[in-house]
């Protein structure tokens, strides 16, 4: 026959053991829900800067069209000044670019001239 004590502390033990058990398991139910909370919170901000990121790219990409346009309408304009200038001959036949022209043309009559990476 069990004595009394015995199975009081049978008892004691069992349900400090069920004591103990259940308090792990709450507290892997509340690391796992943490966790979960953590991932959410990692995923929403990674849409955000991917989201941030579009954004920017799309500003970015508005911004250089704008400055492309730009640049082109310059060319267009700057074309049509030199289409319109007055064709002349004068500034050719004067000694100043008759000297560089000369000079020019000695430089490709120059052995080795107008090969790329030739040595002078």
């Amino acid at each position: 026959m069990i004595k009394p004590w015995i199975a009081v502390a049978i008892a004691g033990a069992v349900l400090a053991a069920l004591l103990v058990i259940q308090t792990l398991r709450l507290d892997a139910a509340e690391l796992r829900e943490t966790a979960e909370r953590q991932r959410a919170d990692a995923n929403a901000a990674a849409v955000k800067r991917m989201q941030d990121d579009a954004a920017l790219s799309a500003r970015l990409v508005a911004d250089y069209a704008a400055e492309i346009a730009s640049l082109q309408e310059r060319d267009r304009e700057l074309r049509n000044a030199i289409v319109r200038a007055p064709a002349s001959a004068a500034c050719a036949t004067s000694p100043a670019m008759r000297t560089l022209l000369d000079g020019v043309r000695r430089e490709w009559a120059a052995p080795g001239a107008g090969r790329p990476g030739a040595a002078r």
